[in-house]
């Protein structure tokens, strides 16, 4: 549990009682309930649990000539399973990602138009 993987699991611990208590100030505050956060947040958390577990595997199997090799690469895969876990369990990401692809291609269009 030393190095990057010890990191990695204290900040997701962090980062579950984060959750924790802004979900409980969120309730006080704006009244709203438990499973509307569960609701929302409960797709991310699952990816980026999901993509952990595959960059800390793909940490651990990776040829190591040098360090920095299966570090990009365990990089790599989590960015990589996180976005296409997302895509396919949660509509909100899905519908923010398309609409960011959106407007990268109609900026694209208007800069090759301005010549």
């Amino acid at each position: 549990w030393r190095g990057i993987v010890g990191v990695s699991a204290l900040s997701a611990v962090i980062a579950v009682v984060d959750f924790i208590i802004a979900a409980w100030l969120g309730r006080r505050l704006l009244g709203g309930g438990y499973f509307e956060y569960v609701q929302h947040l409960g797709p991310g958390l699952l990816a980026a649990t999901a993509a952990a577990a595959a960059a800390v595997v793909a940490l651990h199997l990776a040829p190591a000539p040098h360090r920095l090799f299966p570090f990009l690469l365990a990089g790599v895969i989590m960015v990589l399973l996180y976005v296409i876990i997302c895509w396919f369990i949660d509509p909100l990401f899905r519908r923010g990602a398309l609409h960011l692809m959106k407007r990268l291609a109609v900026s694209r269009f208007r800069f090759l138009a301005s010549g």
